[in-house]
Protein backbone atom coordinates (compact mmCIF):
# COMPACT_ATOMS: atom_id res chain seq x y z
CA UNK A 1 0.00 0.00 0.00
CA UNK A 2 2.84 2.11 0.90
CA UNK A 3 4.29 1.47 -2.71
CA UNK A 4 0.86 2.87 -4.66
CA UNK A 5 0.61 5.71 -2.36
CA UNK A 6 3.99 7.26 -3.79
CA UNK A 7 2.54 8.46 -6.88
CA UNK A 8 1.02 11.50 -7.86
CA UNK A 9 -1.51 12.56 -5.58
CA UNK A 10 -4.30 12.08 -7.86
CA UNK A 11 -3.38 8.52 -8.89
CA UNK A 12 -2.59 7.77 -4.56
CA UNK A 13 -6.35 8.35 -4.09
CA UNK A 14 -7.91 6.22 -6.94
CA UNK A 15 -5.43 3.46 -6.08
CA UNK A 16 -5.74 3.89 -2.06
CA UNK A 17 -9.96 3.72 -2.59
CA UNK A 18 -9.62 0.81 -4.76
CA UNK A 19 -8.03 -1.52 -2.18
CA UNK A 20 -9.94 0.09 0.94
CA UNK A 21 -13.03 -1.09 -1.32
CA UNK A 22 -11.63 -5.17 -1.67
CA UNK A 23 -10.79 -5.31 1.73
CA UNK A 24 -14.23 -4.37 3.17
CA UNK A 25 -15.65 -7.04 0.84
CA UNK A 26 -13.20 -9.43 2.12
CA UNK A 27 -13.89 -8.99 5.50
CA UNK A 28 -17.55 -8.88 4.84
CA UNK A 29 -17.24 -12.01 3.50
CA UNK A 30 -14.78 -13.86 6.12
CA UNK A 31 -17.27 -11.77 9.13
CA UNK A 32 -20.43 -13.90 7.68
CA UNK A 33 -18.43 -17.32 7.31
CA UNK A 34 -19.82 -19.99 10.32
CA UNK A 35 -18.12 -19.87 13.51
CA UNK A 36 -16.83 -23.74 15.10
CA UNK A 37 -20.01 -23.14 17.31
CA UNK A 38 -22.26 -22.94 14.82
CA UNK A 39 -23.48 -23.85 11.71
CA UNK A 40 -25.00 -22.86 8.43
CA UNK A 41 -28.83 -22.86 8.63
CA UNK A 42 -29.11 -22.43 4.27
CA UNK A 43 -26.07 -22.14 1.79
CA UNK A 44 -28.55 -20.75 -1.13
CA UNK A 45 -30.28 -18.33 1.04
CA UNK A 46 -29.83 -14.92 0.11
CA UNK A 47 -29.14 -13.86 3.54
CA UNK A 48 -26.82 -16.14 5.53
CA UNK A 49 -28.01 -17.56 9.26
CA UNK A 50 -26.09 -19.23 11.69
CA UNK A 51 -27.57 -21.43 14.46
CA UNK A 52 -26.07 -23.28 17.48
CA UNK A 53 -26.52 -26.76 18.31
CA UNK A 54 -29.73 -27.57 19.77
CA UNK A 55 -28.85 -28.95 23.62
CA UNK A 56 -29.89 -28.97 26.98
CA UNK A 57 -32.63 -26.52 27.38
CA UNK A 58 -32.11 -25.30 23.62
CA UNK A 59 -34.68 -27.26 21.64
CA UNK A 60 -35.74 -24.47 19.01
CA UNK A 61 -34.28 -22.22 16.56
CA UNK A 62 -30.85 -24.52 16.47
CA UNK A 63 -29.11 -27.36 14.83
CA UNK A 64 -30.71 -31.18 15.83
CA UNK A 65 -29.22 -34.29 15.31
CA UNK A 66 -25.59 -35.23 15.40
CA UNK A 67 -24.40 -37.47 11.63
CA UNK A 68 -27.95 -36.35 9.83
CA UNK A 69 -28.45 -32.45 11.30
CA UNK A 70 -31.74 -30.35 10.43
CA UNK A 71 -32.44 -26.66 11.65
CA UNK A 72 -35.73 -26.84 13.93
CA UNK A 73 -37.52 -23.51 13.98
CA UNK A 74 -39.52 -21.74 16.61
CA UNK A 75 -42.69 -23.87 15.71
CA UNK A 76 -40.25 -27.14 16.44
CA UNK A 77 -38.61 -28.78 18.89
CA UNK A 78 -35.34 -31.09 18.39
CA UNK A 79 -36.74 -34.59 19.75
CA UNK A 80 -34.67 -37.44 19.49
CA UNK A 81 -32.21 -35.89 16.53
CA UNK A 82 -34.80 -34.70 14.79
CA UNK A 83 -37.37 -31.95 14.19
CA UNK A 84 -40.91 -32.39 16.01
CA UNK A 85 -43.75 -29.63 15.00
CA UNK A 86 -44.93 -28.14 18.62
CA UNK A 87 -48.44 -27.21 19.34
CA UNK A 88 -48.86 -23.42 20.70
CA UNK A 89 -49.41 -23.49 24.54
CA UNK A 90 -53.31 -23.06 25.27
CA UNK A 91 -53.51 -22.73 28.68
CA UNK A 92 -51.65 -21.27 31.54
CA UNK A 93 -49.13 -23.23 32.68
CA UNK A 94 -48.40 -26.15 29.93
CA UNK A 95 -45.60 -27.79 28.92
CA UNK A 96 -44.44 -29.31 25.59
CA UNK A 97 -45.87 -26.29 23.54
CA UNK A 98 -44.88 -22.95 22.24
CA UNK A 99 -45.24 -20.41 24.31
CA UNK A 100 -46.20 -16.60 23.46
CA UNK A 101 -48.41 -14.81 20.38
CA UNK A 102 -45.43 -13.15 18.86
CA UNK A 103 -42.33 -14.41 20.30
CA UNK A 104 -42.82 -17.31 20.79
CA UNK A 105 -40.66 -19.81 23.00
CA UNK A 106 -40.62 -23.69 23.27
CA UNK A 107 -41.25 -24.91 26.58
CA UNK A 108 -39.92 -28.84 27.06
CA UNK A 109 -41.31 -31.41 29.52
CA UNK A 110 -39.86 -29.26 32.45
CA UNK A 111 -40.47 -25.70 31.64
CA UNK A 112 -44.17 -24.12 31.48
CA UNK A 113 -45.64 -21.47 29.60
CA UNK A 114 -46.15 -18.23 31.80
CA UNK A 115 -48.85 -17.00 29.82
CA UNK A 116 -49.79 -18.40 26.30
CA UNK A 117 -51.45 -15.13 25.41
CA UNK A 118 -48.26 -13.07 26.27
CA UNK A 119 -46.89 -11.03 23.30
CA UNK A 120 -43.71 -12.65 24.14
CA UNK A 121 -43.30 -16.32 25.65
CA UNK A 122 -41.68 -17.25 28.92
CA UNK A 123 -40.87 -20.72 30.01
CA UNK A 124 -40.75 -21.04 33.82
CA UNK A 125 -38.99 -24.04 35.78
CA UNK A 126 -40.97 -26.28 38.12
CA UNK A 127 -40.81 -25.17 42.29
CA UNK A 128 -38.03 -27.71 44.04
CA UNK A 129 -35.64 -27.07 46.01
CA UNK A 130 -34.50 -23.68 46.66
CA UNK A 131 -36.12 -22.89 43.73
CA UNK A 132 -39.39 -21.63 45.65
CA UNK A 133 -40.58 -18.40 43.33
CA UNK A 134 -40.60 -17.28 39.91
CA UNK A 135 -41.96 -21.28 38.77
CA UNK A 136 -44.82 -23.59 39.00
CA UNK A 137 -45.84 -24.98 41.87
CA UNK A 138 -47.88 -28.24 42.30
CA UNK A 139 -48.20 -31.52 40.54
CA UNK A 140 -51.70 -31.74 39.43
CA UNK A 141 -53.52 -28.33 39.82
CA UNK A 142 -50.52 -25.78 39.05
CA UNK A 143 -49.86 -22.52 39.99
CA UNK A 144 -47.52 -19.83 39.15
CA UNK A 145 -45.28 -18.35 41.86
CA UNK A 146 -44.16 -14.99 40.79
CA UNK A 147 -40.83 -13.41 42.46
CA UNK A 148 -43.09 -11.50 45.44
CA UNK A 149 -44.45 -15.36 46.54
CA UNK A 150 -43.50 -18.88 47.19
CA UNK A 151 -44.61 -22.21 46.37
CA UNK A 152 -46.15 -23.50 49.81
CA UNK A 153 -45.43 -26.80 49.11
CA UNK A 154 -43.98 -27.72 46.08
CA UNK A 155 -44.50 -31.70 46.69
CA UNK A 156 -48.75 -31.07 46.55
CA UNK A 157 -50.92 -31.67 44.22
CA UNK A 158 -52.42 -28.64 44.46
CA UNK A 159 -50.07 -26.29 44.24
CA UNK A 160 -50.77 -23.15 46.48
CA UNK A 161 -48.79 -19.85 46.21
CA UNK A 162 -48.43 -17.85 49.29
CA UNK A 163 -46.76 -13.63 49.66
CA UNK A 164 -43.75 -13.38 51.25
CA UNK A 165 -44.41 -11.48 54.16
CA UNK A 166 -43.67 -7.74 54.67
CA UNK A 167 -44.08 -7.07 57.74
CA UNK A 168 -43.80 -8.44 61.32
CA UNK A 169 -46.83 -9.72 62.74
CA UNK A 170 -48.11 -10.59 59.04
CA UNK A 171 -50.30 -13.84 58.56
CA UNK A 172 -51.23 -16.22 55.80
CA UNK A 173 -47.63 -15.62 53.97
CA UNK A 174 -43.86 -17.28 53.48
CA UNK A 175 -42.02 -15.83 56.60
CA UNK A 176 -38.31 -15.34 56.52
CA UNK A 177 -35.45 -14.52 53.89
CA UNK A 178 -33.49 -17.92 53.82
CA UNK A 179 -34.88 -20.36 56.08
CA UNK A 180 -39.08 -20.35 55.25
CA UNK A 181 -41.67 -20.86 57.84
CA UNK A 182 -45.83 -20.65 56.37
CA UNK A 183 -47.51 -19.06 58.62
CA UNK A 184 -51.10 -19.89 58.25
CA UNK A 185 -54.36 -18.00 59.21
CA UNK A 186 -54.00 -18.64 62.71
CA UNK A 187 -50.19 -17.76 63.08
CA UNK A 188 -48.05 -14.85 62.28
CA UNK A 189 -44.56 -14.08 61.10
CA UNK A 190 -42.57 -12.72 64.40
CA UNK A 191 -40.06 -10.72 61.95
CA UNK A 192 -40.30 -10.47 58.01
CA UNK A 193 -36.79 -9.72 58.14
CA UNK A 194 -35.35 -12.57 59.90
CA UNK A 195 -32.82 -14.56 57.97
CA UNK A 196 -34.59 -17.33 59.61
CA UNK A 197 -38.86 -17.42 59.66
CA UNK A 198 -41.26 -18.24 62.93
CA UNK A 199 -44.35 -18.25 63.40
CA UNK A 200 -46.31 -17.36 66.60
CA UNK A 201 -50.14 -17.73 67.21
CA UNK A 202 -51.65 -15.53 69.28
CA UNK A 203 -51.07 -15.46 73.38
CA UNK A 204 -53.45 -17.25 75.32
CA UNK A 205 -54.78 -17.76 78.48
CA UNK A 206 -53.43 -21.58 78.75
CA UNK A 207 -50.16 -20.35 75.96
CA UNK A 208 -48.49 -17.70 77.18
CA UNK A 209 -44.92 -18.22 76.01
CA UNK A 210 -43.44 -18.90 72.65
CA UNK A 211 -46.69 -16.58 71.47
CA UNK A 212 -47.42 -13.35 70.39
CA UNK A 213 -49.07 -10.75 73.51
CA UNK A 214 -51.35 -7.89 73.08
CA UNK A 215 -54.28 -7.29 70.74
CA UNK A 216 -53.59 -3.60 69.12
CA UNK A 217 -49.53 -3.36 70.23
CA UNK A 218 -48.07 -6.69 69.78
CA UNK A 219 -45.30 -8.23 71.86
CA UNK A 220 -43.43 -11.52 70.76
CA UNK A 221 -42.71 -13.47 73.91
CA UNK A 222 -39.98 -16.11 74.33
CA UNK A 223 -39.92 -19.41 75.57
CA UNK A 224 -38.41 -17.26 78.76
CA UNK A 225 -41.39 -15.23 78.91
CA UNK A 226 -45.08 -14.84 79.81
CA UNK A 227 -47.77 -12.68 78.34
CA UNK A 228 -48.95 -10.81 81.39
CA UNK A 229 -52.69 -10.73 79.67
CA UNK A 230 -53.32 -12.10 76.52
CA UNK A 231 -56.81 -10.25 76.46
CA UNK A 232 -54.97 -6.72 77.02
CA UNK A 233 -54.47 -4.20 74.14
CA UNK A 234 -50.79 -3.62 74.87
CA UNK A 235 -48.72 -6.96 75.15
CA UNK A 236 -46.77 -6.97 78.12
CA UNK A 237 -44.13 -9.76 78.35
CA UNK A 238 -42.42 -10.71 81.87
CA UNK A 239 -39.22 -12.77 82.44
CA UNK A 240 -39.95 -15.72 83.75
CA UNK A 241 -37.50 -16.73 86.97
CA UNK A 242 -34.99 -20.01 86.88
CA UNK A 243 -35.97 -22.83 89.12
CA UNK A 244 -33.93 -22.86 91.93
CA UNK A 245 -34.80 -26.14 93.82
CA UNK A 246 -35.90 -29.10 93.14
CA UNK A 247 -40.02 -29.16 92.50
CA UNK A 248 -40.06 -25.66 91.96
CA UNK A 249 -42.87 -24.39 89.88
CA UNK A 250 -43.31 -21.61 87.80
CA UNK A 251 -39.78 -21.19 86.57
CA UNK A 252 -37.50 -22.39 83.81
CA UNK A 253 -35.61 -25.47 84.75
CA UNK A 254 -32.86 -26.85 82.28
CA UNK A 255 -29.69 -25.58 81.97
CA UNK A 256 -28.92 -26.04 78.15
CA UNK A 257 -32.04 -27.38 76.96
CA UNK A 258 -34.65 -25.23 79.07
CA UNK A 259 -38.10 -26.14 79.70
CA UNK A 260 -40.58 -23.97 81.27
CA UNK A 261 -42.73 -25.14 84.44
CA UNK A 262 -45.94 -24.47 84.60
CA UNK A 263 -47.62 -23.59 87.74
CA UNK A 264 -49.18 -27.38 87.99
CA UNK A 265 -45.81 -28.92 86.90
CA UNK A 266 -42.67 -29.04 88.73
CA UNK A 267 -38.69 -29.27 87.89
CA UNK A 268 -37.56 -32.77 88.37
CA UNK A 269 -33.56 -31.60 89.37
CA UNK A 270 -32.46 -27.67 88.84
CA UNK A 271 -28.82 -29.20 87.97
CA UNK A 272 -29.61 -31.48 84.69
CA UNK A 273 -29.10 -30.18 81.73
CA UNK A 274 -32.13 -30.89 79.88
CA UNK A 275 -35.03 -29.50 82.01
CA UNK A 276 -38.00 -31.82 82.59
CA UNK A 277 -41.18 -30.49 84.68
CA UNK A 278 -43.49 -32.84 85.70
CA UNK A 279 -46.77 -32.91 88.12
CA UNK A 280 -48.19 -34.52 91.21
CA UNK A 281 -49.22 -37.82 91.75
CA UNK A 282 -53.08 -37.52 92.55
CA UNK A 283 -55.70 -40.41 92.80
CA UNK A 284 -55.35 -40.94 88.33
CA UNK A 285 -52.11 -39.66 87.64
CA UNK A 286 -49.43 -42.41 89.83
CA UNK A 287 -46.77 -43.05 87.66
CA UNK A 288 -44.17 -40.34 85.70
CA UNK A 289 -45.04 -38.27 88.86
CA UNK A 290 -43.89 -36.21 91.82
CA UNK A 291 -45.17 -38.63 95.25
CA UNK A 292 -45.17 -37.36 98.18
CA UNK A 293 -46.53 -33.68 100.14
CA UNK A 294 -43.39 -33.02 102.07
CA UNK A 295 -40.30 -35.51 101.44
CA UNK A 296 -41.22 -36.03 97.92
CA UNK A 297 -40.15 -38.66 95.23
CA UNK A 298 -40.31 -39.25 91.61
CA UNK A 299 -42.05 -42.77 90.76
CA UNK A 300 -40.76 -43.19 86.83
CA UNK A 301 -43.18 -44.58 84.31
CA UNK A 302 -42.84 -48.30 85.79
CA UNK A 303 -43.35 -47.36 89.07
CA UNK A 304 -46.70 -46.11 91.27
CA UNK A 305 -47.15 -43.75 93.83
CA UNK A 306 -48.18 -45.82 96.89
CA UNK A 307 -50.29 -43.16 98.26
CA UNK A 308 -50.12 -39.16 96.50
CA UNK A 309 -51.74 -37.57 100.17
CA UNK A 310 -48.92 -39.41 102.62
CA UNK A 311 -45.94 -37.01 103.76
CA UNK A 312 -43.47 -39.34 102.32
CA UNK A 313 -43.29 -40.15 98.84
CA UNK A 314 -42.87 -44.16 98.29
CA UNK A 315 -42.92 -45.33 94.87
CA UNK A 316 -44.10 -49.37 93.87
CA UNK A 317 -42.32 -50.99 91.05
CA UNK A 318 -45.41 -51.93 88.75
CA UNK A 319 -45.92 -55.26 87.56
CA UNK A 320 -44.79 -55.45 83.15
CA UNK A 321 -44.42 -58.98 83.17
CA UNK A 322 -46.79 -62.34 83.81
CA UNK A 323 -45.80 -63.73 86.95
CA UNK A 324 -43.77 -61.18 88.62
CA UNK A 325 -43.34 -60.48 91.71
CA UNK A 326 -42.95 -57.49 94.44
CA UNK A 327 -44.98 -55.15 92.09
CA UNK A 328 -48.59 -53.34 91.89
CA UNK A 329 -50.75 -55.70 89.65
CA UNK A 330 -53.38 -54.46 87.27
CA UNK A 331 -54.30 -50.93 85.21
CA UNK A 332 -57.63 -49.81 87.59
CA UNK A 333 -57.85 -52.40 90.83
CA UNK A 334 -54.27 -52.72 91.45
CA UNK A 335 -53.00 -55.29 94.13
CA UNK A 336 -49.46 -55.17 95.49
CA UNK A 337 -48.32 -58.80 95.16
CA UNK A 338 -45.25 -59.42 97.87
CA UNK A 339 -42.23 -61.98 97.33
CA UNK A 340 -44.52 -64.75 97.52
CA UNK A 341 -46.88 -63.79 95.12
CA UNK A 342 -47.11 -63.41 91.66
CA UNK A 343 -49.30 -61.04 89.29
CA UNK A 344 -51.82 -63.26 87.21
CA UNK A 345 -51.92 -60.75 84.26
CA UNK A 346 -50.29 -57.44 84.17
CA UNK A 347 -52.96 -56.69 81.05
CA UNK A 348 -56.25 -57.30 83.00
CA UNK A 349 -57.89 -54.20 84.36
CA UNK A 350 -58.14 -56.08 88.07
CA UNK A 351 -54.86 -57.13 89.16
CA UNK A 352 -54.78 -60.43 90.64
CA UNK A 353 -51.71 -62.03 93.10
CA UNK A 354 -51.60 -66.07 93.01
CA UNK A 355 -49.66 -67.16 95.77
CA UNK A 356 -45.85 -69.30 94.78
CA UNK A 357 -46.11 -73.22 95.38
CA UNK A 358 -45.11 -75.38 97.98
CA UNK A 359 -44.13 -78.76 96.39
CA UNK A 360 -47.13 -80.65 95.02
CA UNK A 361 -49.47 -77.69 95.49
CA UNK A 362 -51.98 -77.00 92.72
CA UNK A 363 -53.69 -73.34 91.93
CA UNK A 364 -50.14 -71.63 92.14
CA UNK A 365 -47.70 -70.32 90.48
CA UNK A 366 -44.42 -73.19 90.65
CA UNK A 367 -40.95 -72.39 90.05
CA UNK A 368 -37.98 -69.80 90.83
CA UNK A 369 -36.42 -69.24 87.85
CA UNK A 370 -38.60 -70.22 85.29
CA UNK A 371 -42.15 -69.77 86.19
CA UNK A 372 -45.05 -72.03 85.39
CA UNK A 373 -49.03 -71.61 86.98
CA UNK A 374 -50.81 -74.14 88.21
CA UNK A 375 -54.23 -74.92 87.24
CA UNK A 376 -56.51 -76.63 90.02
CA UNK A 377 -55.88 -80.52 88.60
CA UNK A 378 -52.05 -79.45 87.89
CA UNK A 379 -49.50 -79.57 90.80
CA UNK A 380 -46.25 -78.25 91.22
CA UNK A 381 -43.52 -81.09 90.56
CA UNK A 382 -40.56 -79.13 91.16
CA UNK A 383 -39.77 -75.36 92.95
CA UNK A 384 -36.75 -75.09 90.89
CA UNK A 385 -37.69 -75.87 87.42
CA UNK A 386 -41.12 -74.80 87.52
CA UNK A 387 -43.13 -77.62 85.99
CA UNK A 388 -46.73 -78.43 86.75
CA UNK A 389 -48.27 -82.27 86.34
CA UNK A 390 -51.28 -84.27 86.60
CA UNK A 391 -51.50 -87.24 89.57
CA UNK A 392 -50.43 -90.51 87.38
CA UNK A 393 -53.42 -92.67 86.50
CA UNK A 394 -52.56 -96.54 85.57
CA UNK A 395 -48.95 -96.99 84.26
CA UNK A 396 -49.04 -93.47 82.93
CA UNK A 397 -45.58 -91.19 82.54
CA UNK A 398 -44.51 -87.96 83.32
CA UNK A 399 -47.09 -87.49 86.24
CA UNK A 400 -47.05 -87.69 90.26
CA UNK A 401 -47.40 -91.04 91.46
CA UNK A 402 -49.01 -91.59 95.20
CA UNK A 403 -51.35 -90.33 97.42
CA UNK A 404 -49.33 -89.18 100.76
CA UNK A 405 -45.72 -90.42 99.94
CA UNK A 406 -45.28 -88.64 96.57
CA UNK A 407 -42.84 -89.35 93.77
CA UNK A 408 -42.76 -87.57 90.16
CA UNK A 409 -42.48 -90.14 87.55
CA UNK A 410 -40.36 -89.51 84.10
CA UNK A 411 -40.94 -89.73 80.57
CA UNK A 412 -39.01 -93.38 80.82
CA UNK A 413 -40.88 -94.47 84.02
CA UNK A 414 -44.34 -95.41 84.77
CA UNK A 415 -46.58 -95.34 88.36
CA UNK A 416 -47.03 -99.10 89.71
CA UNK A 417 -49.71 -98.09 91.64
CA UNK A 418 -51.59 -94.41 91.36
CA UNK A 419 -54.22 -95.18 94.23
CA UNK A 420 -51.66 -96.33 96.65
CA UNK A 421 -50.29 -93.97 99.62
CA UNK A 422 -46.65 -94.86 98.53
CA UNK A 423 -45.70 -93.90 94.88
CA UNK A 424 -43.51 -96.16 93.17
CA UNK A 425 -41.78 -95.25 89.70
CA UNK A 426 -39.58 -97.63 87.56
CA UNK A 427 -39.67 -98.54 84.14
CA UNK A 428 -42.11 -101.74 84.11
CA UNK A 429 -41.03 -105.42 85.24
CA UNK A 430 -37.39 -106.44 85.12
CA UNK A 431 -36.70 -108.32 82.43
CA UNK A 432 -33.09 -108.67 82.54
CA UNK A 433 -30.74 -110.26 85.92
CA UNK A 434 -29.67 -107.38 88.11
CA UNK A 435 -32.07 -104.61 86.89
CA UNK A 436 -32.75 -101.56 88.33
CA UNK A 437 -35.66 -99.35 88.78
CA UNK A 438 -37.98 -101.80 87.45
CA UNK A 439 -40.55 -104.64 89.56
CA UNK A 440 -38.63 -107.82 90.09
CA UNK A 441 -40.51 -111.55 90.44
CA UNK A 442 -43.37 -113.21 89.06
CA UNK A 443 -46.10 -113.22 91.95
CA UNK A 444 -44.77 -112.12 95.27
CA UNK A 445 -43.15 -108.84 93.49
CA UNK A 446 -40.33 -106.60 94.83
CA UNK A 447 -39.85 -102.81 93.69
CA UNK A 448 -36.43 -102.23 93.10
CA UNK A 449 -35.40 -98.43 92.49
CA UNK A 450 -32.58 -96.59 91.10
CA UNK A 451 -30.29 -98.00 93.10
CA UNK A 452 -31.03 -101.19 93.32
CA UNK A 453 -30.61 -104.60 91.23
CA UNK A 454 -33.52 -107.29 90.59
CA UNK A 455 -31.54 -110.73 91.85
CA UNK A 456 -33.39 -113.18 89.55
CA UNK A 457 -36.53 -111.62 87.43
CA UNK A 458 -37.69 -115.04 86.32
CA UNK A 459 -38.44 -116.18 90.56
CA UNK A 460 -41.86 -115.95 92.41
CA UNK A 461 -40.70 -113.65 94.55
CA UNK A 462 -38.49 -110.58 93.79
CA UNK A 463 -35.26 -109.83 95.15
CA UNK A 464 -34.05 -106.76 95.30
CA UNK A 465 -29.96 -106.50 96.11
CA UNK A 466 -28.22 -102.84 96.58
CA UNK A 467 -24.29 -102.84 95.59
CA UNK A 468 -22.03 -103.76 97.75
CA UNK A 469 -19.93 -101.74 100.06
CA UNK A 470 -16.74 -103.06 101.44
CA UNK A 471 -17.05 -105.98 103.76
CA UNK A 472 -21.05 -105.29 103.24
CA UNK A 473 -23.31 -109.03 102.85
CA UNK A 474 -26.87 -109.09 101.36
CA UNK A 475 -25.51 -107.54 98.33
CA UNK A 476 -24.00 -107.71 94.64
CA UNK A 477 -20.65 -107.73 94.98
CA UNK A 478 -18.31 -106.46 92.11
CA UNK A 479 -18.04 -104.55 88.84
CA UNK A 480 -17.16 -106.32 85.90
CA UNK A 481 -18.07 -109.97 87.10
CA UNK A 482 -20.74 -109.91 89.93
CA UNK A 483 -21.09 -112.53 93.17
CA UNK A 484 -23.97 -112.69 95.44
CA UNK A 485 -23.26 -111.60 99.05
CA UNK A 486 -25.71 -113.57 101.06
CA UNK A 487 -26.21 -113.09 104.50
CA UNK A 488 -23.10 -115.31 105.32
CA UNK A 489 -20.93 -113.92 103.05
CA UNK A 490 -19.07 -110.12 102.78
CA UNK A 491 -17.56 -108.80 99.75
CA UNK A 492 -13.91 -108.29 99.78
CA UNK A 493 -13.30 -106.95 96.61
CA UNK A 494 -15.69 -104.86 95.42
CA UNK A 495 -14.06 -104.21 91.69
CA UNK A 496 -13.78 -108.09 90.97
CA UNK A 497 -16.86 -109.20 92.66
CA UNK A 498 -15.17 -111.53 95.40
CA UNK A 499 -17.49 -112.54 98.56
CA UNK A 500 -16.34 -114.79 101.41
CA UNK A 501 -17.31 -116.38 104.46
CA UNK A 502 -16.41 -114.78 108.62
CA UNK A 503 -13.87 -116.73 110.13
CA UNK A 504 -15.19 -119.12 112.72
CA UNK A 505 -14.10 -122.10 115.28
CA UNK A 506 -14.56 -124.65 111.99
CA UNK A 507 -13.98 -122.54 109.07
CA UNK A 508 -10.78 -120.66 109.73
CA UNK A 509 -8.96 -120.45 106.16
CA UNK A 510 -10.00 -118.10 103.39
CA UNK A 511 -12.27 -116.55 105.61
CA UNK A 512 -13.14 -112.69 106.89
CA UNK A 513 -12.53 -111.56 110.69
CA UNK A 514 -14.99 -109.44 111.44
CA UNK A 515 -14.34 -106.71 114.14
CA UNK A 516 -17.24 -107.12 117.01
CA UNK A 517 -18.79 -104.24 115.45
CA UNK A 518 -19.22 -105.25 112.10
CA UNK A 519 -20.06 -108.79 113.31
CA UNK A 520 -23.10 -107.04 115.48
CA UNK A 521 -24.31 -105.06 112.14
Amino acid sequence: MQGYCSLNWSVQIILCLKFKLKFMLVWNRLSRMPKLSTYCVDINATSGQCKQACSGSTVSDCICGTSSKSYCDSTKQCQSNSCVSVANCSSINQNNCSCGSSSKQNCGSTTYCKDPTAASGVCVNKCQGSTVNNCICGSSTVSYCSSTQRCEDNMASSGNCLDICTTNFQSNCSCGQSQFSNCNNSKYCVNASASNGQCYDNCTDSVRSSCICGIATKQVCSNQQKCQDPTSNDGNCITIPNCINNFDNSCLCGITQVSQCSQSTYCTNVSDSTGVCIQNCNQNLKSNCICGSVNKLICSKTQVCQNPNDMNGYCIEKCVTNLQTNCQCGNSVTPFCGSNEHCHDVQQLTGNCVKQCNLFENNCVCGTSYYSQCSSTTYCSSKSEGICLDYCSYQSSNCICGNKVKQVCSNEEKCVDPNSDNGICNQGTCTLQFQSNCTCGLSNQAYCNKNQYCLDQTALIGVCYEKCKQNQNNCLCGIDSIDICHASTYCILQSKGVCMSECSSTNYQNCLILSENQSLS
